[in-house]
């Protein structure tokens, strides 16, 4: 069954009904099967899940391995008052007279609250500056060049491409967390800012080495060439705002 195929189906359960799915080595259970197998056999069981994009919503459930089937589920049928296996497949068991429990909504609510925190806080730490985003996409896109470098440079011209631009990145941040209230706050701005640049043509200078070693092709040259000019830009943009 496909993702849609089993939310349809959740949707048009009486909620008496749990549905198991096989995947794989793992049986699941979606949406309001969920709620009800966590509620009425596994209770601790850890609910996983998000958006969809298949289905279009957000999507969760619970999982456990195909050994555990006997013992924690159909063993426990006859703890569950009016609970009976209904149907057995190899790749899905219906179990059916479960008690009604309402909440579902709610359970299913929660857990969307819960992952949008975590979201949230994973988010990177470079805020909504598209300089800092800028500064940080590049740190991360010289390490993902120099990884192709020889290993006689990877330890050389390698490392100080990446440290300068990892440095770029310390000095920015320092810039944006310095304290208004200072009285040369607008001069130790531009004397980070100075230094970024300082930076910034530094690694201007080692990429075009590495370029005429012939390190890359003149694409990813151009490539590169293009966000450290467009970093230069926004640098000088904000500097003059300050």
């Amino acid at each position: 069954m496909t993702k849609q195929e089993i939310i349809n189906f959740e949707q048009a359960a009486n909620g008496a009904t749990i549905t198991l799915v096989k995947e794989g080595l793992f049986w699941r259970a979606y949406e309001q099967s969920a709620y009800l197998f966590t509620k009425l056999f596994w209770p601790d069981l850890k609910v996983n899940g998000g958006f969809v994009k298949a289905a279009g919503q957000e999507v969760y459930y619970v999982g456990f391995p195909d050994a555990s089937l006997q013992g924690k589920v159909l063993d426990k049928l006859p703890e569950v008052p009016g609970s009976r296996l209904l149907e057995r497949r190899d790749n899905m068991v219906v179990i059916t007279g479960v008690p009604a429990i309402d909440g579902f909504e709610a359970w299913k609510q929660s857990y969307v609250l819960l992952r949008n925190q975590a979201n949230e806080q994973m988010q990177p730490f470079y805020g909504k500056l598209p300089l800092y985003k800028a500064v940080y996409d590049f740190f991360q896109e010289m390490v993902n060049l120099t990884r192709h470098f020889p290993k006689d440079l990877q330890y050389t011209l390698g490392d100080k491409i990446i440290n300068h631009a990892l440095e770029m990145n310390q000095w920015l941040y320092r810039t944006l967390h310095l304290p208004k209230t200072s009285d040369d706050y607008a001069g130790m701005k531009n004397r980070s800012i100075e230094r970024i640049e300082e930076l910034l043509e530094t690694v201007r200078f080692l990429l075009r080495t590495s370029f005429d070693m012939k390190l890359y092709n003149v694409e990813r040259f151009a490539g590169v060439s293009a966000r450290v000019d467009s970093i230069g830009k926004q640098l000088a943009g904000w500097k003059k705002t300050h």
